[in-house]
C-alpha cells in the first residue's frame, strides 16, 4: 500500500491550520440543504449511514455523469474532510474533488451556479473547458475488467485550445495505491493552500499522506467544492466538513 511523499507528522500542519467551520453534513439530512446536483439521471439519498451518490446506471451516456456542487463558496485555504465507503464494484470511471470553481468568463460567468442550465448533461469537456478549479481523481480505475489497480491524479482546469488533457496534470499521479476497495470506509482529508494540494487517506489497512506542489498552475482561490461521479459510479460520503472563509 503506497503511502505518498509525506507523512503524518509533516500532514498535521495543514491538518491542524486554524479555519474556522463553513459546512458540516453526516449525511443523513435532506441533501438539498448544502448541495445542488448537475446531471439528469444521476441519484442522491440520505441514509442513516451517510449520503448515497450514483452517477446514472448507462456507461456511455452522457447524461448518466453527475456533479454534486455545494451551494456555499469558499475563499482561502480550505480543508475538506468526510468518510468515503466505495459501493460499486466497477473497474473503470473516477470520482473526482473539484476545489474552488469559477467559469472562465464571458457567458461562463464566474460564479458556475449562474449557468447550472448549460450543465444538465454534464459533459466531461464542459468542466474541464470552460471552468477553474483544482481538480483531484481519487476512486479512479484504469477501465480494464478485473483489473483493481487505482490512482490519484490532480489537474487544473481549463484545457486551453490545441491542448490536452494530459497538458493540464500536476505530477505526480500515484498509481496503485491499494486503496478504494468496495465497503472498506475510508477518512479523506485535503487541503488547499495557495501553493499545496495536501491529501491524508486512512482505512483500517493502512494510510496515505502526500502533498502536491501547485505553484505552477496558480489555482483559483475561491468558489464552491464538487464532486464528480462518472456514469453508473457509486459511492457513500458521510461526516463532511469544510473549513474555510
Amino acid at each position: 500500500m503506497k503511502t505518498g511523499n509525506s507523512s503524518a507528522e509533516e500532514f498535521a500542519a495543514y491538518e491542524n491550520m486554524d479555519l474556522p467551520l463553513a459546512l458540516s453534513d453526516d449525511g443523513t439530512r435532506d441533501w438539498h440543504e448544502n448541495w445542488v446536483l448537475d446531471g439528469q439521471r444521476a441519484e442522491v439519498r440520505n441514509t442513516p449511514k451517510g449520503m448515497v451518490f450514483a452517477g446514472g446506471p448507462v456507461a456511455g451516456d452522457q447524461a448518466c455523469h453527475a456533479v454534486l456542487w455545494t451551494r456555499k463558496s469558499f475563499s482561502g485555504p480550505m480543508k475538506v474532510e468526510f468518510d468515503f465507503t466505495r459501493l460499486d464494484f466497477i473497474f473503470w470511471g473516477v470520482n473526482i474533488l473539484y476545489f474552488h470553481a469559477q467559469g472562465v468568463g464571458g457567458e461562463f460567468d464566474e460564479d458556475i451556479h449562474k449557468w447550472a442550465d448549460r450543465r444538465e448533461i454534464p459533459f466531461m469537456d464542459t468542466y474541464f473547458r470552460n471552468m477553474k478549479l483544482l481538480h483531484l481523481s481519487y476512486s479512479a480505475f484504469n477501465n480494464e475488467d478485473g483489473n483493481d489497480d487505482d490512482y490519484l491524479r490532480v489537474r487544473r482546469y481549463p484545457v486551453a485550445e490545441g491542448r490536452s488533457m494530459d497538458d493540464i496534470e500536476v505530477p505526480p499521479t500515484i498509481e496503485d495505491t491499494g486503496f478504494f476497495q468496495a465497503g472498506m470506509l475510508h477518512n479523506i482529508c485535503a487541503v488547499k493552500t495557495a501553493d499545496k494540494l495536501a491529501l491524508r487517506i486512512r482505512t483500517e489497512a493502512g494510510s496515505l499522506h502526500h502533498v502536491w506542489d501547485t505553484t505552477q498552475v496558480a489555482p483559483p482561490q475561491s468558489g464552491p467544492l464538487g464532486i464528480r461521479h462518472m456514469w453508473t459510479k457509486c459511492s457513500r460520503y458521510a461526516n463532511m466538513k469544510i473549513f474555510s472563509n
